[in-house]
């Protein structure tokens, strides 16, 4: 479970981390698999490797909309979004990120 990310929810926050690998899930939608990835509170005044670290994940689901560019598995990959709260198939709360474009 994702619990820091608990505290910054519908807040957004800055990512990196590096793409595991990706399915379609319909005509519309690419679930993104990143693994590692490393959640950032941003400050535009300071440079994102400087930035205050709210989380390090195991993984993270991206779930992508539209066209997207070519991805490769391994590739770094920095993104923005804001911290949401889900709940899962077994019931339980779980946190991720909505990617923005």
């Amino acid at each position: 479970m994702r619990d820091k990310l608990a505290p910054y929810l519908e807040k957004f926050v800055l990512c990196k981390g590096w793409i595991e690998d990706w399915s379609s899930i319909d005509e519309e939608t690419t679930r993104v698999y990143i693994k590692n990835p490393v959640i950032k509170s941003p400050n535009r005044n300071v440079h994102f490797d400087d930035l205050k670290i709210i989380s390090k994940e195991h993984h993270i689901n991206l779930f992508l909309k539209g066209k997207h560019p070519k991805l490769r598995r391994l590739d770094e990959i920095f993104f923005t979004g804001n911290v949401s709260r889900y709940v899962r198939s077994n019931g339980t709360t779980d946190y991720g990120i909505n990617p923005l474009p």
